[in-house]
């Protein structure tokens, strides 16, 4: 397990440093792929941010906001995907001690609709 070497009490931890250390964790390849595409994302969004700034009224208007390359809203199952990569960072900051509570656990996944039968 990686232990950040930045005390919270000593400076603020940006989400682009976070999000950094967090991906030098042990992930499969697949993983570490979609993790970096979506925190990259984030960090286009608030990077400079310290973590222990970042409220779920952020997270849920970055959510919201998401587009396509298209300019398009993104499908509820990528917006999803990004709010399991964002839960799991964060769970990973508290664990760590970087934050004392997780913006995520204020909010809930998109409702998908349900396919129709075939």
């Amino acid at each position: 397990m990686t232990v950040l070497s930045i005390n919270p009490s000593q400076s603020k931890l940006t989400v682009a440093q976070a999000a950094t250390e967090f991906l030098e964790r042990e992930f499969s390849a697949s993983t570490r792929k979609s993790y970096a595409a979506d925190l990259k994302r984030f960090i286009n969004a608030m990077g400079e941010q310290g973590v222990d700034a970042v409220e779920s009224d952020d997270i849920k208007s970055y959510l919201a906001n998401l587009r396509d390359r298209a300019g398009h809203r993104v499908k509820p199952s990528t917006q999803n995907r990004h709010f399991a990569t964002l839960s799991s960072l964060f769970a990973w900051l508290r664990r760590q001690g970087e934050v004392e509570s997780s913006p995520m656990e204020r909010l809930e996944r998109k409702r998908q609709p349900e396919a129709l039968p075939r």
